[in-house]
C-alpha cells in the first residue's frame, strides 16, 4: 500500500506531517472485540438508500468531552448508509467514469461512500454516539494508535485505508491545527469547524479522484486532550 500511496503528491505532505510506521495486524485487533461500536441489531437505515437525502437538524454533543478516544470506530460497510442517522455539515458528490463518490462531514466523524456498478462500499469513523446498522457490515477498528487495513468488496473493487492517532501537547496542538486548517483551505476540502470544553477542533476530509480510484485524507482535531485522529484511504476498481 505504501508504494501506490507515495505515487500521490498529498501522501508526501501527510507523511511529512505525521511521520509514523503503518504496517500492523488488524486481525488480532479485531479477535480481541473491536467491534463493538454501539451497533444496533435493527436498521434504522433501512428507511431508505437515498444519497442525496437531507440530515435532519438536530442538535449534537460535543463529542470526545473527556477525550475518550476508546469510543472512535472506523468502519467499514458493504452497503450505503442513510444521512438520516447523521448530523452532515458538509458534503460533496461527484461522478467519474464508472463511479460514484460521495462524502460528507460532521463533527469529529466522517464518511465515503463509493459506488461501482450496484456495489456500495462505505468508511465511517464515528464516535459510536448513534446506533448503526449490523447489515452489511464489514469490519471495525478502534481509532487508537498505528493500524493499516485493506480489504476487497467484490472482485473489481478494492478498500485499502492506514489510521493513527497521538495525544499531543498544547503549543504542538495550536501548530498543528494552524497547519492542517490552511492546508485543508489551499484544497478546498471539506471542512467543519466547533469548539469542545477546551477551545478550537475542526474536522477535515480532502479527496482526489482518478480515472479508476479514489484517495481521501481525513483530520479530525480535539482541543480536549490535544487529540489528532488521521486516516488516509483508497476506493479502486478493476
Amino acid at each position: 500500500m505504501d508504494h501506490r500511496l507515495n505515487e500521490r503528491k498529498n501522501y508526501y505532505i501527510f507523511l511529512e506531517l505525521f511521520p509514523c510506521l503503518w504496517r500492523k495486524n488488524l486481525e488480532n485487533d479485531l479477535a480481541k472485540g473491536l467491534l463493538g461500536a454501539r451497533l444496533s441489531a435493527t436498521d434504522p437505515d433501512d428507511l431508505g438508500q437515498s444519497s442525496t437525502a437531507r440530515a435532519r437538524d438536530r442538535p449534537m454533543s460535543t463529542p470526545l468531552k473527556s477525550a475518550t478516544l476508546q469510543a472512535y470506530r472506523q468502519i467499514l460497510y458493504r452497503r450505503a448508509l442513510h444521512p438520516e442517522l447523521f448530523t452532515i455539515k458538509d458534503r460533496q458528490i461527484f461522478r467519474h467514469n464508472d463511479y460514484e463518490f460521495e462524502a460528507w462531514i460532521m463533527a469529529g466523524q466522517h464518511l465515503m461512500r463509493f459506488q461501482f456498478g450496484a456495489l456500495n462500499g462505505t468508511e465511517l469513523i464515528t464516535n459510536g454516539d448513534q446506533q448503526l446498522p449490523q447489515r452489511g457490515l464489514i469490519a471495525a477498528q478502534q481509532c487508537v494508535g498505528e493500524k493499516d487495513f485493506d480489504h476487497p468488496l467484490s472482485d473489481d473493487v478494492n478498500y485499502m485505508t492506514t489510521i493513527q492517532t497521538e495525544s499531543l501537547p498544547e503549543n504542538l496542538y495550536t501548530s498543528t491545527f494552524e497547519e492542517l486548517t490552511e492546508f485543508g483551505k489551499e484544497n478546498e476540502a471539506l471542512m467543519h469547524f466547533y469548539e469542545d470544553e477546551e477551545g478550537p477542533c475542526v474536522s477535515i476530509l480532502d479527496t482526489q479522484r482518478w480515472r479508476k480510484e479514489v484517495h481521501a485524507q481525513s483530520y479530525h482535531l480535539f482541543a480536549t486532550g490535544g487529540i489528532v485522529i488521521r486516516s488516509q484511504t483508497i476506493f479502486e476498481h478493476a
